[in-house]
């Protein structure tokens, strides 16, 4: 699957934190120095990803489905999360702090940072980015800020209308966009920004074309000497086209799902081609939509996750790359699983003699044809959409219909456009659905997503979180109580309880932890992460790519000069 929604949490940090962090070439230089380096235009790096045929000149980072490279090369964060090894990286922010009883954050910003235009970097950019937010995009998914501040230029300080310990992977990883060029905007929504304003190490759109584009090189970059190389370039691909580019050797870097990767593409040059998976992923999901009968109710949810066979089908779609689902909803690999409370329930174990049993008790009989019957008389059938394009995920789908239908429920595969799957699961237009995962430090996202109150919305509006619709007050409060929570002790002890309520609602059916992907080409370029250097993910779509595009070189000789 390579169609990865991601929302960062804050892991249990401490409340201050003021130290330093061994950032290569973290002090800002000026913008004279910058353009003196000498850098061979012709050491561009590749990036391939799928679902990309046609690329239209839009470079705004507040919408839905940014462009390539738009929040992994132009705009920057001020703070970035590595799942792999579980470090926050200062970014644009070298510090922060939390207030008493985590009601504030303050983040003291770096000087001398400047945009590619060559304007100051300050506080004010860092508040009217969320100022954005607050007035075009529903607060950005951060309901709790009640304010942002900038108290001096290298200082800006949130207010919170809650505590909210958990918000330094949030509000901390939103990129921000300056003010300079965003407050002449007079729709942020609909504004294409064809030529984007950004702190990141690549920021000029260049060779633009509908087939694909290469943006090249701050010449502001706050980081001396850095990026070492030109540019990035990102082709559009249709089906299959990419992962042929991939095995050709035409990519430097990607993020795709390979069958067999080791044979398929390792084996084709094993001195250059590896693959680095990590199993730091979200939770891929069964989304139900429980505004719908039978859907709503937990007995069935749970039957249908007991006919499934998680381990074949993990072994049919992904080999070893990854584990299967438990009902913790978390991850086995990530230090907030419970094998308690996934030892406890047995509804992500395959049992199809008792999920039958628990139907027949519940009401629900077999018809003539085999196909059971809620005891209202409805016929037992629905539809499990999933991305067309991903079809790691459509192989999965056809797995798992397979096998439910032994305990007597049709569900019938439809692959759609990702963007109409999208448009379905917001509105609460579909049945069921299989969907990608969360990808945060902490499972507060994950349950707020699947069973928080507060994120219903009636269906024919959108959804950005909660698309199935489920409602447990008992989440809303623990909840609560995480975010409130200042220490790693306590957010565990909640987070515990939060795993034994998703175990007790079932409201969603965890099928395994999403691979994250990561294929390089060390033919061109050096100094991508390995599973023995995991200083980032192998995914280009992340915060991380920043580290990844900071550090790799060039290939002496690899490039023609000039």
């Amino acid at each position: 699957m390579r169609h990865k929604r991601l929302l960062a949490v804050a892991a249990a940090v401490p409340l201050m934190f003021t130290g330093t962090v061994n950032l290569a070439g973290a002090t800002p230089v000026p913008a004279s120095q910058a353009q003196s380096s000498t850098i061979n235009p012709n050491t561009i790096l590749t990036i391939g990803r799928e679902n990309n045929t046609i690329f239209t000149r839009n470079f705004n980072p507040f919408a839905p489905v940014p462009n390539l490279g738009v929040v992994t090369a132009i705009y920057e964060p001020l703070v970035i999360y590595t799942p792999t090894n579980s470090k926050y990286t200062p970014w644009l922010a070298k510090s922060w702090s939390y207030g008493p009883n985590a009601m504030s954050l303050t983040f003291n910003l770096r000087s001398g940072v400047l945009w590619s235009d060559g304007q100051p970097f300050s506080a004010t950019d860092v508040a009217y980015t969320f100022q954005i937010l607050k007035k075009w995009f529903a607060g950005g998914g951060f309901p709790y800020i009640k304010n942002v501040i900038a108290v001096n230029p290298t200082t800006v300080e949130f207010t919170f209308s809650q505590p909210s310990s958990i918000a330094l992977g949030q509000v901390g990883q939103q990129v921000i966009v300056p003010k300079h060029i965003w407050d002449t905007v007079s729709n942020p929504v609909d504004y294409t920004n064809p030529d984007p304003v950004g702190t990141g190490p690549f920021t000029q759109i260049e060779n633009f074309e509908p087939q694909g584009y290469v943006i090249g090189r701050n010449p502001n970059y706050w980081q001396p000497g850095k990026p070492y190389f030109a540019g990035i370039r990102y082709p559009a691909y249709a089906g299959d086209s990419v992962n042929y580019a991939l095995y050709k050797g035409e990519l430097d870097w990607s993020d795709l799902y390979i069958p067999d990767v080791q044979k398929t593409y390792v084996a084709k040059d094993p001195k250059h081609y590896y693959y680095f998976f990590g199993k730091t992923g979200g939770t891929i999901n069964l989304v139900f939509n429980t505004t719908l009968k039978p859907l709503n109710d937990a007995v069935v949810r749970k039957a249908i996750s007991m006919a499934i066979n998680r381990q074949a089908n993990v072994d049919s779609v992904y080999g070893n790359y990854t584990a299967v689902g438990n009902c913790t909803g978390v991850t086995p690999v990530s230090s907030w699983y419970d094998p308690a409370v996934a030892n406890s329930c047995g509804w992500t174990t395959e049992n199809v003699a008792k999920a039958n049993a628990m139907l027949d008790a519940a009401g629900y009989k077999r018809g003539s044809d085999g196909i059971r019957v809620s005891p209202s008389g409805q016929k037992m059938e629905f539809t499990l959409e999933t991305g067309v394009t991903s079809s790691d995920y459509v192989q999965s789908a056809e797995n798992v219909a397979a096998d439910v239908k032994a305990i007597g429920i049709d569900l019938v595969v439809t692959p759609k456009s990702w963007s109409t799957v999208i448009s379905d699961v917001n509105l609460g237009h579909f049945q069921v659905a299989h969907m990608y995962g969360l990808v945060a430090p902490t499972p507060y996202n994950f349950f707020d997503f699947y069973m928080a109150c507060a994120n219903v919305v009636p269906v024919g509006q959108t959804a950005t979180e909660n698309w199935g619709r489920f409602c447990d007050p008992k989440a809303d409060k623990l909840l609560a109580r995480m975010a409130t929570a200042t220490t790693t002790q306590a957010q565990h002890a909640v987070a515990d309880q939060l795993e034994a309520l998703f175990a007790a609602d079932a409201p969603a059916v965890p099928l395994f932890t999403q691979p994250d992907w990561g294929e390089f080409n060390t033919t061109r370029f050096t100094g991508f992460p390995t599973a023995s250097n995991p200083y980032a993910t192998g995914q280009s779509r992340y915060p991380g790519a920043f580290l990844i595009e900071t550090t790799i070189k060039p290939v002496p000789g690899a490039f023609p000069q000039g």
